[in-house]
């Protein structure tokens, strides 16, 4: 339970990373005009994704699920730490999104097929507060890390966690 609690912290994380890190980004790949999208593009492919991940785990294991997640983060973490373009950029948080919404619905999933009704609350209750806490310190993280050691340097740490998971 604790990897999954770990991967849900980590992408969360991912949703309010380019808060403090956007106008870096912007300039370097010379996107202002649409810098908006760095964070659409991850929520509109994580919230769009969710629903057929749930039913994914009807056909498949949810522990395969969790693996095609976390893969999709990595690579989509590995997408958008290479990137050159707005372009490149957008296509790496689309798939690293698209992984996100799979983690949250498959540790849920898990949680509650792995507990008792007894002490399913809590877990459930843990894996929102890795959530919670994952929103609150990814803009605070990313806002202490970004000038040692850049937004690329940042995304790619998120590829390694997302692998260590």
């Amino acid at each position: 339970m604790r990897k999954k609690l770990d991967l849900t912290f980590t992408t969360a994380t991912n949703i309010s990373i380019l808060t403090t890190t956007q106008s870096s980004i912007a300039a370097d790949l010379d996107a202002f005009e649409t810098a908006s999208w760095f964070t659409s593009s991850y929520l509109i492919a994580m919230s769009s994704l969710a629903p057929l991940m749930g039913r994914l785990c009807q056909v498949f294991s949810p522990r395969l699920c969790m693996f095609f997640s976390t893969m999709l983060i990595a690579i989509g973490s590995a997408i958008t730490s290479t990137s050159v373009s707005f372009e490149h950029f957008i296509i790496g948080r689309v798939v690293t999104g698209a992984g996100g919404g799979g983690i949250f619905i498959v540790a849920s999933i898990m949680a509650i097929q792995m507990t008792s009704p007894k002490r399913r609350g809590l877990y459930m209750g843990l894996a929102n507060t890795a959530m919670t806490v994952g929103v609150s310190l990814g803009a605070v993280i990313a806002g202490a890390l970004e000038p040692r050691i850049g937004w690329v340097s940042g995304h790619y740490q998120m590829t390694r966690s997302s692998e260590l998971n």
